[in-house]
């Protein structure tokens, strides 16, 4: 089934890994059809204007343009997420200047992409004219015939992103983009070793490393000699492992309740509690760790030695645990971060009401109002005692959130602010 899409849509469609499908796979796949798409060749059978979906409504394979740039790629990305959705590119360095390329398979069984004056091969697979394009579940685009041969797969040729039912050998390697409207390779890459290592290089330089078991999804496959695999039995239905162009490994999982990504782990603080309670843990510092301000380490030994997991205490005490004047607290205003864990939701009408709650509540060490929320839980959350897990994100992070930390008036007039 193609699937014609809105022109404003299409626009904003906003080294080697394995996966092995094996002909029994194929042959299921082929008898039971509801679980794919299959495209004999013809010409064109995709235009900017159209998509191919898989039956699982999870993948669609289309033209994009990301961003604000007007260069078309063809891409696989996730249909029903708005936001940093394409998950792989089929011509990441060949981008073509006009609404005019399509996708077809031809005679010789290859798949090309072409607008009458370039044409970029896509998969140079000499199958023949019994050849076809299919749209797995697993949103790998494959070139097959009649006896299901797999002549060419896109889980081959990864360009940032890892996702369940890939399988990684040990000639896998990842891209990140090179800007976030430009999927050509950028800067950083990942790697696999087989000492089952993740190894993260910045050029010809390691910039991380660390063990496939890291993230808690990638595990050995027994098939067919050494691979690491993402099981398809991975709990969140919408989710990925991402190399963003900053050079941050990402595990991310998408929500449907506020409609955005949330990062489960990432290279730089992934561990949980790693810096410890009141502390702030920047993804792009030299020294990710760092203590919130109006708090010290605990133990300035173990934080020189760069152990920060015991955290940080106040410099100055609230007041309000103090004397009970909660009128000389206040709150500093912070932006551009993920939120700390467990907040609770309190249902208030605005930001003044929110911020009430918490200044009136001794316990209560931060609040945020997330007025924009499309789930149908209260827009205001407070945190309550110790901070975990608070990160800092990129200026340009469009995901990062607003958060005010309650602070002692005395700190928040060393600041020069106070709300």
């Amino acid at each position: 089934m193609v699937e014609k899409i809105p022109q404003d849509k299409t626009e904003n469609f906003p080294s080697r890994s394995y996966c092995f499908v094996p002909d029994c796979f194929l042959h299921w796949f082929a008898v039971h059809q509801q679980y794919c798409h299959e495209y004999h060749p013809t010409w064109p059978f995709l235009n900017t204007s159209e998509t191919l979906v898989s039956t699982n409504g999870i993948f669609e394979l289309g033209f994009f343009t990301p961003g604000n740039s007007t260069k078309y790629y063809l891409g696989v990305r996730f249909k029903k997420v708005s936001e940093q959705n394409v998950v792989w590119v089929a011509n990441r360095e060949y981008p073509f200047p006009n609404s005019s390329p399509a996708l077809a398979l031809n005679s010789e069984g290859n798949l090309v992409i072409s607008d009458g004056r370039m044409t970029y091969m896509v998969a140079n697979t000499s199958a023949g004219n019994g050849a076809y394009a299919m749209l797995l579940d697993t949103g790998n685009l494959i070139v097959t015939d009649k006896v299901l041969e797999v002549f060419w797969q896109s889980f081959d040729y990864p360009t940032d992103t890892i996702f369940p039912g890939m399988m990684l050998e040990l000639d896998f390697v990842a891209t990140s983009w090179k800007s976030t409207e430009d999927p050509a390779p950028g800067l950083f890459s990942l790697q696999l070793s087989s000492s089952d290592q993740l190894t993260l290089m910045e050029g010809s330089k390691v910039y991380w490393s660390s063990s496939i078991y890291t993230f808690g999804v990638l595990s050995h496959s027994n098939w067919y000699g050494y691979g690491i695999t993402w099981p398809m039995n991975y709990t969140p239905e919408i989710s990925k492992m991402v190399l963003d162009v900053y050079g941050q490994l990402k595990l991310q999982s998408w929500s449907e309740d506020d409609q955005r990504w949330h990062s489960l782990q990432s290279s730089r603080c992934g561990d949980y509690a790693l810096c410890g309670a009141f502390s702030i843990c920047n993804e792009t510092a030299e020294v990710p760790c760092g203590c919130l301000t109006g708090f010290r380490p605990v133990s300035a030994d173990s934080w020189s030695k760069g152990n920060s997991s015991s955290g940080c205490v106040r410099e100055t005490d609230l007041q309000c645990t103090k004397n009970n004047d909660v009128q000389n607290d206040g709150f500093l205003h912070m932006s551009k971060v993920d939120w700390p864990d467990n907040p609770r939701y309190l249902d208030f009408g605005s930001a003044n009401e929110c911020q009430s709650a918490c200044l009136n509540n001794c316990s209560c060490t931060a609040y945020a109002y997330y007025y924009k929320r499309r789930d149908l839980k209260p827009p205001c959350l407070l945190w309550d005692g110790s901070l975990l897990n608070l990160k800092q994100l990129s200026a340009d992070d469009i995901y990062g959130m607003d958060f005010n930390l309650k602070l002692a008036t005395s700190d928040l007039v060393n600041q020069g602010k106070k709300i």
